[in-house]
């Protein structure tokens, strides 16, 4: 009796996971790290408020896409001296591509409020 109430749990829990991947199959799953901030990326002031802008870094299959994305030239990193690493920048959108070992790295920041992409990254 338990395992047919499990399996019924199951199908029950798992349904609308299963619709939703469905509408969503030609998207692959993220991979880094995002953050709540102020607008202030280094020493903030104490009083500003630090949930206007989400910061994000993204690794893995979705970095890649964005820098082949990037249709510009890539440079040699302006933040390291290693000429292992070239990067792309877009107004505030940096993406780095590590040559070995093969790693690709995003990072922005959104301002909220404002919906527009602005730094989310210091050197």
């Amino acid at each position: 009796m338990r395992t047919i109430f499990a399996s019924i749990l199951s199908v029950i829990l798992l349904f609308p996971l299963l619709a939703n991947a469905e509408k969503y199959k030609s998207m692959e799953t993220l991979t880094g790290k995002f953050g709540m901030t102020g607008k202030t990326l280094g020493d903030v002031p104490p009083d500003e408020p630090r949930d206007t802008h989400m910061q994000f870094y993204l690794t893995g299959k979705a970095a890649k896409a964005l820098y082949e994305g990037m249709k510009i030239v890539a440079v040699p990193e302006r933040c390291e001296n290693d000429p292992n690493v070239m990067s792309k920048y877009i107004g505030d959108m940096t993406c780095q591509h590590t040559i070995k070992p093969d790693m690709y790295e995003c990072f922005f920041g959104v301002n909220i409020e404002e919906q527009k992409i602005e730094g989310g990254w210091m050197c």
